[in-house]
């Protein structure tokens, strides 16, 4: 059973919140290949609060009630 729509994501985030976010489509031509990425989101503003990168936000010294609003 082939692997399908594999996504590599990338978020980043400051100590102000500051959030982005970049992703890439994983393209496999075939199992003897090795795979390759493709562009399938631009670097875009997250404006989703990403909860599991609290601990992230403390440890560079940002404020983590603004995870709360």
């Amino acid at each position: 059973m082939p692997i399908i729509d594999e996504r590599l994501q990338v978020i980043g985030i400051d100590s102000n919140n500051n959030q982005k976010c970049i992703s890439w489509k994983i393209v496999r031509e075939n199992e003897e290949k090795k795979p390759t990425l493709e562009i399938s989101t631009a670097d875009s503003k997250h404006d989703e609060k990403p909860y599991f990168m609290r601990s992230v936000l403390k440890a560079i010294g940002g404020d983590v009630n603004t995870m709360n609003n």
